[in-house]
C-alpha cells in the first residue's frame, strides 16, 4: 500500500502505515501477554536486545549508504548527517511535526519513530499494571482512556490550529491506532474474543464492508494534507483493519487466512521491513523519475524498475543482514510453549509463526 502511494498508482496507500499500527500493537501486547503467561513475568531487557537486533541492523546501512554514496541517491554534495542521526535516534516523527528539517531520503522514517517510542512506553506500562494485580477491566480501561485522549487531542489541535504535520507525524495522535491493537491482543490473551457461533458469523460477516472500506480507501481517501483524514477516515481505516484481525483470530482456518499464509505473501512479509526502509531512496534517488528520463524510461518500465529494484534490495538485505541479526535474537527470546495469547509463534504453518521474524 506505501510503496504504491509513493509510486502514485493508489492515493491513500499511505493508510498502510495505520494497519501497520494496528498490527504492531496487537502483536506486541499479545507476545508480552502470553511470556507473562509462561514464565509469570516480562523481561524487558530481553524484549529491547530483540527490538535492536531486528532493526537497528538494517537502518544503520541505509544510512550509511546515503552518506557514502549520496550522489548515487540523487542527493549531490548534501551531507544528511544530521538528519540520519535523528533517525537513529529515532524522532523523525516530532522533527517532521514540527518541520524542524527536510528529511529528503529519509522522509518516510517518521513511523519508525513512531513505533519505538511506543515500545519506550507500552510494554513497560503494561508491565507494570500486571505486576501491581491490575484487574483486566481496569487495564481495558486505561487502554480504552489512551485512545479516547489520542482522539480528544487530534480534536483539539484540528480545531485550534489545523498544522497537518502535527497532527499527522505525533505520537500523541497516532496512538489510539497503536491501542486499538493493544485492545485487541489483551482481549485474546484472555479469551475474550467471539467464540459461539452466532457471534463468529456476525464477525465474519463483518469483514466484508471493512475489506470493501479499506480498498475503497487505498484508492481514494484524502490526502494527509487534508483535513477530511481527521474528520474520521483514518479512524475508519483502522477499525477496519481490526475488525479484520479479529475475524482472524476467532476463525484462524478462515478463508482469508488461508490466503494470507501464501508462501508469496509470506516471503513478502519476511521482506518488508527492507521493502519499507528503500523504496523511497530507489524510487526517487537512485531512480528518481528526472534521472530515468535522461535514459528514455518512464512510465510502466519505470514501474517494475521501481518495484523490482525494491525488491531485489530488501531481499538482499533480508538475507545478508536481518536474518543473521534473527537468529542472534532467538538468544533473548523465551521459550515458550502456547500460552493465554492464542499467539503460538513457534508453530510452524501459522500466520504467527510466519510473523515470528519481525517481533
Amino acid at each position: 500500500m506505501v510503496m504504491a502511494h509513493h509510486a502514485d498508482l493508489a492515493q491513500g496507500g499511505f493508510l498502510g502505515v495505520d494497519a501497520f499500527f494496528v498490527l504492531s500493537g496487537y502483536l506486541i501486547t499479545a507476545l508480552l501477554m502470553r511470556e507473562r503467561e509462561c514464565t509469570g513475568s516480562i523481561n524487558l531487557m530481553n524484549f529491547y536486545a530483540r527490538r535492536a537486533l531486528r532493526l537497528l541492523p538494517a537502518v544503520v546501512v541505509l544510512l550509511v549508504s546515503l552518506l557514502v554514496a549520496s550522489r548515487l541517491f540523487g542527493l549531490g554534495d548534501l551531507v544528511l548527517w544530521r538528519q540520519a542521526l535523528i533517525v537513529l535516534s529515532y524522532w523523525p516523527n516530532w522533527a517532521s511535526a514540527f518541520q524542524l528539517t527536510n528529511f529528503y531520503l529519509l522522509s518516510h522514517t517518521w513511523s519508525l519513530g513512531i513505533e519505538e517510542q511506543f515500545y519506550l512506553l507500552w510494554p513497560p506500562l503494561l508491565a507494570l499494571l500486571l505486576a501491581l494485580g491490575i484487574g483486566r477491566v481496569a487495564t481495558l480501561g486505561v487502554v480504552l482512556a489512551g485512545m479516547v485522549s489520542a482522539s480528544l487531542t487530534r480534536a483539539m489541535l484540528w480545531e485550534s490550529s489545523f498544522d497537518w504535520p502535527r497532527l499527522y507525524y505525533g505520537l500523541d495522535t497516532r496512538m489510539d491506532s497503536l491501542l486499538l491493537g493493544c485492545l485487541i491482543g489483551l482481549l485474546a490473551a484472555w479469551g475474550w474474543l467471539p467464540k459461539r457461533r452466532p457471534w463468529l458469523v456476525v464477525t465474519g460477516a463483518a469483514t466484508v464492508p471493512a475489506v470493501a472500506s479499506l480498498i475503497a480507501l487505498i484508492f481514494w481517501a484524502p490526502l494527509p494534507d487534508s483535513e477530511a483524514l481527521y474528520q474520521g477516515v483514518e479512524v475508519l481505516a483502522c477499525v477496519a483493519v481490526g475488525i479484520v484481525l479479529v475475524a482472524l483470530l476467532a476463525s484462524p482456518l478462515s478463508l482469508v487466512a488461508r490466503i494470507l499464509e501464501q508462501p508469496l505473501l509470506v516471503w513478502i512479509g519476511c521482506i518488508s521491513y527492507g521493502l519499507y526502509l528503500w523504496h523511497v531512496p530507489i524510487f526517487r534517488g537512485v531512480l528518481n523519475p528526472v534521472r530515468m528520463t535522461r535514459f528514455g524510461i518512464g512510465g510502466l518500465p519505470l514501474l517494475f524498475l521501481w518495484f523490482g529494484g525494491t525488491f531485489a534490495v530488501a531481499a538482499t538485505s533480508f538475507y545478508l543482514i536481518e536474518r543473521p541479526m534473527l537468529r542472534l535474537k532467538e538468544r533473548f527470546r523465551d521459550r515458550v510453549h502456547a500460552g493465554a495469547s492464542g499467539l503460538d509463534v513457534e508453530a510452524p504453518g501459522t500466520h504467527a509463526a510466519n510473523l515470528k521474524g519481525y517481533y
